[in-house]
């Protein structure tokens, strides 16, 4: 199994393939370690949101400022469905 199917394994992937030599991998229960880590990338991309932010505003020096917040606040909400909980 390449990276990329145990990525797509945790965040829920619907095409897998499996070679008919491998056993299946027994399933996890939910709300185990993938809803921490979700949380942790959902934290880490509001993150990344805000500093891009606040480095847009300091480049303008405030001259589109609301629309900087506008787009980020977008952003923010975007990320809130990474975890599919409200925050």
């Amino acid at each position: 199994m390449s990276f990329f199917d145990k990525v797509r394994d945790m965040f829920g992937g619907h095409h897998h393939t499996q070679s008919a030599t491998t056993s299946p991998r027994p399933q996890r229960m939910p709300g185990t370690e993938q809803d921490g880590f979700r949380d942790k990338v959902e934290d880490s991309v509001k993150s990344g949101i805000d500093t891009a932010a606040r480095k847009a505003d300091d480049m303008t020096k405030g001259k589109y400022r609301d629309q900087i917040n506008r787009s980020a606040g977008s952003a923010r909400n975007a990320a809130d469905k990474i975890d599919g909980k409200p925050d």
